[in-house]
């Protein structure tokens, strides 16, 4: 899946794409009691705003800003949390339209 530009951010409608699934990814985070208490209200804008930056190089192709493994390191993430979160954003890409193998690419990346 590829858009005029060659890119999976393209093919899937590019940055405005990418600001509605972050958004529709944190409600089901914030949502989640295995997960919510990972994502302080005060911190949601900041987080989101990161997610997009990421989401928008990788699937342009880019290097991620972040190593989310160094990112994440100091939370203490259990195998079960890290399957649920790659769950809801498996999930939400699914309604928006993005195919499996797009979407394993992007889960393999987050999880």
């Amino acid at each position: 899946m590829s858009g005029a530009d060659g890119t999976v951010l393209a093919a899937i409608g590019g940055t405005p794409a990418v600001e509605a699934v972050v958004e529709r990814f944190y409600q089901r985070l914030v949502a989640d009691p295995a997960v919510q208490h990972h994502f302080h209200p005060d911190r949601l804008e900041s987080l989101k705003a990161g997610q997009v930056r990421w989401f928008t190089a990788v699937l342009s192709g880019h290097e991620p800003p972040a190593d989310l493994a160094h990112a994440h390191a100091h939370l203490e993430i259990t195998d079960e949390q890290v399957a649920a979160v790659v769950g809801h954003l498996d999930e939400v890409l699914a309604e928006v339209g993005v195919g499996r193998r797009v979407r394993r690419g992007i889960d393999g990346g987050v999880g």
